[in-house]
């Protein structure tokens, strides 16, 4: 009676009176000071601080193949990195990012002759106990209102008040990841995989560290714009978002400007969690372009 609106109409509204162009490449130097800036992230990442603890602290079995460190780029906020060498000469290494890291899945897998596993938790939580962060994360399998409301989502509020957000530290986590596996390994090669939520963290570390190997994304959003277009959502959460990135970019130009970085996009997911077929977008069609010269190097499925 009172003619008032949802408010995830005013936040379309206007989105769409700014007229982002969301459908054309972005040079990647281009983006990659605009995720700078916007993440408010400055690039490279310095390791502060690195310790090694014992597997069995997160119920890993002992295994003097599996190296378990606590790695820090800011004092006190340090995320879990457990890598599993293949080999003393191995030069190539797959890091996986997810947001419940499955500890016995990993312990089991076997690294190739040609290929060590690494695995990154409690990533932007600045949570020591990994065992728990895994099993439980923020919200501790609350229902999907605490995408909104939870934990998480005050925590991710609070961040943005005080000028940063808990994407910048997740992705922030990746890179320190990254400088550690390659300064202290000497790896050469890194593929990076990221796992539902983890696959947004991963797709912005890699524009920014733009020396990949490689990037797999399974189960990730599409793009932030059917969150916004959806209005209630349960993916991503909303600690996955920075603030205005939306009227800089979105998740298929990221992808865009990582060609020709071999790119494999596994069943990417809508902003309900069910699977989405880019078919026809003109978003896909970016993506196709940018990797034109190179569409060897590019697989959605």
């Amino acid at each position: 009676s009172t003619d008032s609106r949802n408010v995830h109409d005013v936040v379309l509204e206007t989105f769409e009176c700014s007229k982002p162009d969301l459908a054309h490449a972005l040079p990647s130097k281009q983006l990659r000071s605009t995720l700078a800036d916007i993440l408010a992230l400055a690039t490279p990442v310095e390791l502060v601080d690195q310790k090694a603890f014992a597997p069995a602290r997160v119920g890993l079995p002992g295994d003097a193949d599996t190296d378990c460190r606590l790695i820090a780029a800011d004092a006190g906020l340090y995320a879990g990195l457990f890598t599993k060498r293949a080999g003393a000469d191995t030069k190539t290494v797959r890091l996986m990012v997810t947001e419940e890291p499955d500890y016995e899945a990993f312990a089991r897998s076997s690294a190739s002759e040609e290929q060590s596993l690494a695995l990154l938790t409690a990533c932007g939580t600045g949570l020591s106990d990994m065992s728990s962060h895994g099993q439980q994360s923020y919200e501790a399998r609350s229902p999907n209102s605490a995408r909104t409301l939870g934990r998480e989502a005050f925590a991710a509020n609070f961040a943005e008040i005080m000028g940063f957000s808990l994407l910048r530290l997740r992705v922030r986590d990746i890179l320190a990841a990254l400088r550690f596996l390659r300064d202290e390994y000497g790896y050469e090669h890194i593929v990076l995989e990221g796992r539902g939520r983890g696959g947004i963290w991963a797709l912005h570390a890699a524009v920014l560290d733009g020396r990949l190997a490689g990037l797999e994304l399974r189960d990730t959003l599409w793009s932030y714009e059917l969150m916004l277009r959806d209005g209630e959502f349960t993916v991503p959460h909303f600690a996955d978002i920075a603030y205005g990135s939306l009227l800089h970019y979105d998740l298929p130009q990221l992808c865009a400007a990582l060609a020709p970085m071999p790119l494999r996009l596994m069943r990417p997911v809508d902003s309900r969690g069910e699977t989405f077929d880019p078919a026809g977008t003109a978003a896909l069609d970016m993506i196709r372009d940018a990797y034109a010269d190179n569409a060897s190097h590019l697989e959605i499925r």
